[in-house]
């Protein structure tokens, strides 16, 4: 599966990210934070190109129904 890179890299980052050794400094938290929001707006992507080659597949449907906005503000 395409995606299991991803999560491994996305968890791999968090956790690096809480620095519990106190041993990154903020350039370097600063970079893996980088890399944390890019593997995340990478998969989501994936998650996207996915979804479209399911419809496109007709693998799933869409639901149209009319929404009123108004009931989430």
């Amino acid at each position: 599966e395409i995606k299991t890179p991803f999560n491994s890299n996305n968890i791999i980052s968090k956790i690096i990210l809480k620095n519990k050794d106190l041993d990154l400094n903020e350039n370097q938290l600063q970079n893996i934070s980088i890399i944390n929001k890019c593997g995340k707006d990478l998969q989501n992507l994936i998650n996207d190109i996915l979804d479209l080659s399911k419809l496109d597949m007709k693998k799933i449907e869409i639901n149209k129904q009319l929404l009123d906005l108004k009931e989430f503000s």
